[in-house]
């Protein structure tokens, strides 16, 4: 019986933790083990509890003493992990209430990895619409079926979440995160994606992600800003290096979207500031659409 492991990077979020543990199924799981990116103390504790709290799962804590970031804490997730298969969840999100089933059809293909389609909620409980973009790749993956489709699903589903991926295949090649401090699942995500000789796709969500506009991903200074579009770089040199030119013109992989976050952050000089950088590393940018959104807020 193939078997599955579950990683949870945690920063500052014990009472979440304890929503998400209480949507797992006894049984699943043959290690949950999450990884503390050393944490306020009060958090501290509370983690610790958290066996006692919920003894019906096999809960491990581990603890660093400085932090580094959500990659960090999934590659020392990575380290330890015994199972045939592992699945990234983060500390705010929650599990559905069909995963176990979802999770075990998953496991019993014989691919590198299956990516599922997510659903997503508020903190209203309210359905959330953060899923959608996923939901979609993985609609036209299975309902077209060509290169392009494929190409698409295993570039562009940029998040770690909703995907199960065999661990021998991430230690076959060892895909690792990005130890910074933000967009560092884009290149973890992308190599899964392109060094995958069989993946599946599913649309019954396992996962639900929470929709909301706090953490690391609304983080819009100058050095956060500047990470993401040199990772964003390596993204496409990686990507345009392996499919050839036809699909990865068709990918329409372009910079405007942190050039916009640039200005809309830091105004018109680090805007242009970016743009020279995309144009060093020859990513392409619609210099018409960049000017159009910029003009709206003018």
């Amino acid at each position: 019986m193939k078997t599955l492991s579950m990683i949870i990077p945690h920063y500052n979020d014990s009472e979440r933790c304890k929503t998400l543990l209480s949507t797992i199924k006894e049984g699943l799981f043959k290690e949950i083990i999450m990884v503390d990116d050393a944490s306020e103390q009060h958090h501290v504790v509370s983690l610790q509890k958290l066996p006692q709290a919920f003894p019906h799962l096999p809960l491990q804590l581990i603890t660093l003493s400085s932090q580094s970031g959500a990659g960090k804490a999934r590659n020392v997730g990575l380290e330890v992990i015994t199972s045939d298969f592992v699945i990234f969840v983060d500390s705010d999100d929650v599990l559905t209430e069909n995963h176990d089933a979802i999770l075990k059809e998953a496991m019993d293909k014989d691919v590198d990895v299956i990516y599922c389609a997510p659903t997503s909620h508020k903190l209203d409980g309210s359905l959330g619409v953060r899923h959608t973009r996923y939901a979609s790749l993985i609609h036209d993956y299975l309902h077209q079926q060509n290169s392009l489709s494929e190409a698409k699903l295993c570039t562009h589903f940029f998040i770690p979440v909703s995907k199960v991926i065999s661990t021998s295949f991430i230690l076959k090649h060892q895909i690792r995160f990005d130890e910074v401090m933000v967009s560092n699942d884009v290149m973890f995500s992308t190599q899964v994606g392109l060094l995958a000789e069989k993946i599946a796709a599913l649309t019954t969500p396992f996962y639900s992600i929470l929709e909301h506009n706090s953490g690391l991903t609304q983080r819009k200074d100058k050095e956060s800003l500047l990470t993401r579009v040199h990772v964003f770089i390596r993204f496409v040199k990686a990507t345009q290096n392996h499919y050839e030119k036809v699909v990865f013109k068709k990918l329409n992989i372009r910079g405007d979207s942190l050039v916009i976050q640039a200005y809309k952050a830091q105004g018109k000089a680090f805007a242009k500031e970016v743009l020279h950088i995309f144009r060093q590393h020859h990513v392409h940018v619609s210099s018409i659409k960049v000017f159009l959104k910029i003009k709206q807020w003018i």
